[in-house]
């Protein structure tokens, strides 16, 4: 039945407006005024729960699939188009997940679960807060590439190969983790995010993204980032990076910290003592990439904060940063070109 979640409130939906005449009951896509947007939270557990809001194309509640779920194979809604929300944090017997024409979610999408292996939401273009999947069985996607606005967008854990989202318009943050060999990632659009990339040292990432906040790239083997300018730019601990390439990044800085992945300087927490630019606010950092063998910025002309070269062994093709007129902070470089 309908719940009110995530008290889990055995109320079917009719029940819990307290119109028990049929002829009285309201529309079940929408929550009512008294119950929205604060207490607007329905629970699903039946496929009869389902059925109830089948034929929406609106719906006004935020729903939660509950941990005693009975739903079997695909949760579906087949027509809805605007959604408040939408989550599902327990394994349930459900193994797909279907809204093939949603376009909006007003608030959260939070897909965690280890038992859903398909997703079907591929016209999905605007969400107003988080979008998290967190899918570690996910070996089927549709894909998102209509996707535009998000706050806080983050991928931690799936099985898909290709990540592409070509039309991003507006993020704040963007976090995306790979865990089984090989992948790629493709960002694009107009939006400038806070990036973290997690790959699995075997990771290809690539974003025509202009503008960019605190970008973080970690584990990846081939990375190419076409933006003109970045809050700053770490590269570090990535095994099997032989070169990468920033062909168009004009300005670096001043540095922003993202919200969701803060940290100190690769210096502080290496301890590496003869390292007097360290500092919380690099701006440009490349660290720890023991296979990187070039690496330049012909274009760099400003960098408003610190910039380190550290631990990078096998690094021999130094162009470096022909072009550079300003650095606002420190320079260190220990540990590169086999010294």
């Amino acid at each position: 039945m309908l719940a009110m979640a995530p008290l889990g409130v055995g109320l079917s939906l009719f029940s819990l407006l307290g119109l028990a005449a049929s002829r009285d009951r309201p529309d079940p896509c929408l929550a009512p005024a008294k119950d929205f947007p604060d207490n607007n939270y329905v629970g699903i557990e039946t496929q009869a729960d389902i059925e109830l809001i089948i034929n929406c194309t609106t719906i006004t509640w935020s729903l939660m699939i509950m941990y005693n779920s009975s739903i079997q194979g695909t949760i579906s809604l087949p027509n809805v188009v605007s959604l408040y929300g939408f989550d599902i944090i327990w394994d349930t017997p459900a193994t797909t997940i279907s809204f093939p024409r949603l376009t909006t979610v007003t608030k959260n999408l939070w897909l965690k679960t280890n038992t859903i292996t398909t997703l079907d939401i591929p016209l999905l273009s605007d969400v107003g807060d988080s979008l998290n999947i967190n899918l570690p069985a996910l070996s089927s996607w549709s894909g998102m590439e209509s996707l535009r606005t998000v706050y806080r967008f983050m991928i931690p854990y799936h099985n898909i190969s290709s990540l592409s989202f070509p039309n991003l318009t507006s993020v704040v943050e963007a976090s995306f983790n790979f865990s089984s060999s090989g992948g790629s990632l493709y960002l694009g659009g107009t939006a400038s995010p806070a990036v973290l990339v997690t790959g699995n040292d075997d990771t290809n990432f690539t974003s025509d993204l202009q503008n960019m906040g605190t970008t973080r790239v970690r584990g990846c083997n081939v990375t190419r980032i076409n933006a003109v300018s970045a809050s700053s730019l770490e590269i570090a601990e990535n095994l099997n990076l032989e070169e990468f390439h920033v062909p168009n990044l004009v300005s670096l800085g001043p540095y922003v910290e993202a919200i969701t992945y803060p940290r100190e300087s690769y210096a502080e927490i290496y301890e590496i003592k003869d390292a007097p630019g360290a500092s919380y606010h690099d701006v440009l950092l490349i660290a720890g990439n023991p296979g990187l063998q070039y690496w330049g910025f012909p274009n760099l002309i400003t960098i408003h904060g610190t910039f380190e070269l550290i631990n990078n062994d096998g690094l021999f093709l130094f162009e470096g940063l022909p072009v550079v007129e300003t650095v606002s902070g420190n320079i260190t470089m220990v540990g590169n070109m086999g010294s």
